[in-house]
């Protein structure tokens, strides 16, 4: 009964240390990723804030983000119609992925823009990657969609949050009732 006892509590212990270790305490409390049930729910994984995807904060250098990634952020590059443009990377606890488009600022490379493409993460009102245009509409009815004339690119914007739709519109005006309610989100972007 004394080992069990003993290996409960060292159990706890480390347990303890472990969830101290990965606590980001730059973060308010309600700006965390909170997670979701066990493997088995097929619930998301995990919930997006506004300012903080897995970990990474608009404003973070990129410097700090390579310290706390394992492992390290990987160069990529992205070609588009306006160019193209270094990213890089970055693979969260989770395995989940985020593109981080970063700018030049007093001499760091900050992150500007993030880029999250992954299944395992939605936004507080259920919204995720492969979410159709119909569900994006009941969740955030203050929903606008734009495109994009050099990309073709189309983002819905809604609730404060930004969604790149698996659809092609080379006009900035784009009018959401002539779109297809079943095209559905291929990223969500924080900026």
């Amino acid at each position: 009964m004394q080992k069990y006892l003993l290996s409960l509590t060292l159990f706890a212990a480390l347990l303890f240390a472990n969830c101290q270790n990965n606590t980001d305490t730059t973060q308010a409390p309600d700006e965390k990723i909170r997670g979701r049930g066990s493997s088995e729910d097929k619930g998301p994984q995990c919930v997006l804030s506004k300012d903080n995807l897995l970990g990474i904060r608009i404003g973070d250098t990129l410097e700090v983000i390579g310290k706390r990634s394992k492992p390290a952020l990987i160069p990529d590059k992205v070609k588009n119609g306006e160019g193209e443009f270094q990213t890089y990377l970055f693979t969260a606890t989770n395995k989940e992925k985020v593109r981080i488009y970063p700018i030049e600022k007093g001499g760091k490379q900050i992150v500007h823009l993030l880029e999250y493409s992954g299944a395992g993460c939605q936004t507080e009102k259920g919204v995720g990657v492969s979410s159709t245009l119909a569900a994006l509409r009941q969740a955030y009815p203050d929903l606008t969609v734009h495109g994009s004339e050099i990309e073709g690119r189309t983002t819905a914007t809604g609730g404060g949050w930004r969604f790149l739709m698996g659809d092609q519109h080379f006009t900035v005006d784009v009018d959401i009732n002539s779109l297809n309610p079943d095209i559905r989100v291929t990223a969500i972007l924080m900026q």
